[in-house]
């Protein structure tokens, strides 16, 4: 869709008060435009190629409060620290990791077979389920 385009449609809307004219008809003859997204879609390919290699990805900040992750038997602060270093903050991110994930998160912190041997994925299910 082109600036001019734009200008128009949405011109085409103002007008006085009374006027309530609907978005549909605003863009009403638009269905066949390409507006840019089928050329250049906005693709976070890292996140792709991290999601297809098993990789962990864990979150840019913490939503909401943050869980303490030192419930979970096998975490001490310091490693609860490096949990967080790496985007994990929650049970439920830890709850619902693969096997690759883990493995993934073992190999960033140095700590293979840690996360099934200590349980931790049972533990933060029955954490995330009582809180």
């Amino acid at each position: 869709m082109h600036v001019n385009d734009l200008d128009s449609l949405l011109g085409a809307g103002r007008g006085d008060d009374d006027d309530e004219s609907d978005v549909g008809s605003l863009l009403a003859g638009t269905e066949d435009r390409d507006i840019g997204a089928a050329e250049n879609p906005i693709i976070d390919e890292p996140a792709l190629e991290a999601a297809a290699s098993g990789e962990f990805k864990g979150l840019s900040a913490p939503v909401g409060n943050v869980d303490d992750l030192k419930r979970i038997s096998g975490i001490a602060p310091k490693l609860e620290q490096r949990l967080n270093d790496l985007g994990v903050f929650h049970f439920w991110q830890v709850a619902k990791l693969s096997k690759e994930e883990a493995a993934s998160i073992e190999k960033s912190l140095s700590i293979t077979g840690r996360i099934e041997r200590d349980g931790w994925i049972a533990q933060a299910r029955k954490l995330q389920d009582s809180d």
